[in-house]
């Protein structure tokens, strides 16, 4: 399970402490060499467990994003999260609670770096949209020879 709990500080694509920044966390992944991305998607144990704003970008050098719109997504402002659903047991164990999932398309973006630009967490107003409560990241695809 990963509980992430954000600061008050914003933050640029870069990573950078922005006062004008949009982002309150950051989460990079480095898959080590270059990769097409067919999806990036959340496992979690509901919808109010997701991250309700944020913005997907790839990278070939982990310094120059740029931003994958299919992939983006702003639940906080009346967007349905696409590609939804639940499955009723842990597909790990077989057993236990239902998991949401939820699925963007990256339609073949490539790059060797994903950054997800976290603008808003949880969907949640009991919340005040500052953690995420997530179980898994999940990014499909492959590597490029």
């Amino acid at each position: 399970m990963c509980n992430l709990t954000f600061d008050d500080n914003k933050y640029d694509i870069d990573g950078k402490v922005n006062a004008d920044g949009k982002y309150t966390a950051l989460i990079t992944l480095n898959f080590g060499s270059r990769h097409s991305f067919d999806a990036i998607g959340f496992f979690s144990g509901n919808l109010e467990g997701f991250p309700g704003a944020a913005e997907v970008y790839v990278s070939d050098d982990g310094v120059n994003w740029t931003v994958v719109p299919t992939a983006c997504w702003d639940q906080i402002n009346g967007e349905d999260l696409v590609s939804c659903g639940t499955s009723p047991e842990d597909p790990y164990t077989g057993s236990g609670t239902a998991k949401t999932s939820c699925f963007f398309g990256m339609n073949g973006a490539t790059g060797q770096y994903i950054r997800v630009g976290i603008a808003v967490g949880r969907n949640d107003s009991t919340d005040k949209y500052n953690t995420i409560n997530t179980r898994e990241l999940a990014v499909y695809g492959s590597k490029i020879s």
